[in-house]
């Protein structure tokens, strides 16, 4: 079977402003919640309502989720 993987991490370095520290824990708990839903058969939509979830959740003060794009492909993970 073939894969394909990748791997990266935000690192902060120096001192940041809140907003950014905000900007870097959202962005790693949107990672986070669609990993956790990753298995065969889940659809691409679904990790994607997911992650919105939580973009809105943490972003209080950093945009509205009018900014958010949508997609309506229904792709699956296989």
């Amino acid at each position: 079977k073939h894969y394909h993987g990748d791997l990266n991490e935000t690192l902060l370095v120096g001192n940041c402003d809140e907003e950014s520290v905000k900007l870097v824990k959202c962005a790693y708990d949107c990672l986070k919640a669609a990993c956790e839903m990753i298995k065969p058969g889940t659809m691409y939509r679904d990790l994607g309502a997911a992650i919105s979830h939580v973009a809105v959740r943490d972003s209080a003060g950093m945009g509205s989720s009018d900014d958010m794009m949508t997609s309506s492909r229904h792709d699956v993970i296989m």
